[in-house]
């Protein structure tokens, strides 16, 4: 597959799983920028398009649902997929996190052999 059209921004504080996943979407074709916190990847996000955002939730500076909702209120970031990717689990959690505005929920530990493939078509189901 050839995904290197698609920059993913990449919402992990637990370093060497944002270089996992980081890795596994570049090696698989992507281009990725990676964020060790919220914050920071707001500043990014007012300037550069991202294809797609993969938040975790426990971020050290701020929850990711109040860096979803920050993130929707940037007109270019209205209909981007923006998925939360996190350790927390249970029916309860994604339905949460689906109800607060997640475009899709994927489970730590990812599975890296689908993770590429399961990005690129949330990208195609989100842009219609």
């Amino acid at each position: 597959m050839d995904f290197q059209n698609f920059l993913i921004c990449v919402i992990e504080d637990n370093k060497p799983v944002n270089k996992l996943l980081s890795t596994v979407l570049t090696k698989a074709g992507f281009e990725c920028v990676a964020f060790y916190n919220g914050l920071g990847s707001l500043e990014w996000l007012k300037s550069n398009q991202a294809s797609a955002i993969l938040i975790d939730i426990l971020l050290p500076d701020i929850h990711g649902t109040q860096l979803l909702e920050k993130i929707r209120e940037m007109p270019n970031y209205k209909s981007i997929p923006i998925i939360a990717v996190t350790g927390l689990s249970g029916n309860l959690t994604k339905d949460n996190l689906l109800n607060a505005g997640f475009d899709y929920f994927i489970s730590k530990p990812i599975n890296i052999n689908t993770f590429p493939s399961e990005i690129e078509n949330i990208i195609k189901i989100k842009k219609g």
